[in-house]
């Protein structure tokens, strides 16, 4: 019973690591459970802002490595009032704290308040390990309908970009992991 137990956990590891493998350093990447096609196009939008697409019809619209609207999801969103301030601009054991809003459509809602709050971590968590980065975490809360939870977002300490993130868009959804690899044009 261990060894087929074992087997099993090797072979469901592999399997993630080989698909994780797989991708195009050209591309940027948005992966979850209801995503089939990951592979999306950006289109720069302004200095900060990118509409990312596929052929799935999901447009993700991002600011600053963060996602600000959503199209074709189960439950889409749209947060208006995000503070332009950098998340890249954090200094260790500093805290930025700020209020948004945000509306869902399944079920659909007036805007909600969200308050944020962002500070640099250390994460054991594998998918975001990397010397040549740190880590600012993102706590929400949504007092009004008692929704809180972290997004994670991971950025070069030379260039200061956002090269990968995890994000949870709504209570009942999945969450999301982007790759950024290519700047849009």
């Amino acid at each position: 019973m261990i060894l087929i137990r074992s087997l099993l956990l090797i072979l469901i590891t592999s399997c993630s690591i080989g698909k994780s493998m797989d991708i195009n350093n050209e591309k940027n990447y948005i992966f979850s459970r209801f995503i089939d096609d990951g592979s999306f196009k950006v289109e720069k939008i302004d200095l900060k802002k990118e509409k990312w697409s596929n052929d799935q019809e999901f447009i993700f619209y991002i600011n600053n490595g963060k996602v600000y609207k959503t199209y074709g999801l189960k439950n889409n969103i749209e947060i208006i009032g995000i503070n332009n301030f950098e998340i890249q601009s954090l200094k260790k054991d500093e805290v930025f704290k700020s209020v948004s809003q945000i509306k869902f459509t399944n079920p659909e809602a007036n805007y909600l308040e969200i308050f944020y709050e962002y500070k640099i971590v250390n994460s054991s968590d594998p998918k975001f390990q990397d010397e040549d980065s740190y880590i600012v975490e993102e706590k929400y809360n949504i007092p009004l309908i008692r929704w809180s939870g972290k997004n994670y977002f991971l950025i070069d300490k030379k260039t200061k970009a956002i090269k990968k993130s995890e994000q949870k868009l709504s209570p009942f959804s999945q969450k999301i992991y982007i790759v950024h690899k290519k700047i849009a044009a």
